[in-house]
């Protein structure tokens, strides 16, 4: 049985055109079939300096279904969310802006994550006693869009906040896929 961020992988394979050979060979072992989302891929049209002000534009906009709040994803992970949709295009935010603000789950645990100088943490875990380095964090059913993304795994614990190394690599975001299920 796949879990949801596997089924956000298979989508994100099926729709990018880079990668559908690699997802007929793999949809062949796995039903799809069941979301419960729409899903729009998209290709990333600019990043005028969007690296450093963690943005960039996607080719997908309000007239393709896009709404704000809505996930963006590549086959790694969580790349971001939808801050402004027009009718062509839309805005998405990378997770390392300083304006992110998820709440993620670790192993039953739930937690917010937020960016500080491009880099990952989360605080404020509740109920948490098993939580180690290397373990996967995804985003939990209490944000607007999706839950069980992958955003990323745990680098160092200390005192007052967890450390996360990004599941994704925002150098070479080409493709992105639109989880759209908060509508």
């Amino acid at each position: 049985m796949l879990d949801n961020n596997d089924r956000y992988k298979m989508m994100y394979k099926k729709y990018v055109p880079d990668l559908e050979k690699e997802y007929f060979e793999t949809a062949n072992h796995y039903d799809v079939i069941d979301e419960n989302f729409e899903f729009i891929p998209a290709k990333v049209v600019s990043n005028y300096n969007g690296i450093l002000n963690n943005i960039f534009i996607v080719n997908k906009g309000s007239i393709d279904g896009v709404n704000a709040k809505s996930f963006v994803i590549n086959e790694e992970g969580l790349v971001g969310e939808i801050v402004k949709t027009f009718k062509a295009y839309s805005v998405v935010r990378f997770i390392f802006s300083n304006e992110t603000k998820l709440s993620i789950e670790i192993n039953g645990c739930y937690g917010t994550l937020y960016s500080k100088n491009n880099r990952l943490f989360i605080n404020d875990l509740i109920n948490c006693e098993n939580v180690s380095i290397n373990d996967s964090v995804f985003t939990s059913k209490y944000n607007y869009s999706s839950s069980n993304i992958l955003v990323g795994y745990i680098s160092e614990i200390d005192k007052d906040n967890i450390s996360i190394k990004p599941a994704i690599n925002k150098y070479k975001i080409k493709y992105v896929g639109i989880i759209n299920d908060n509508y």
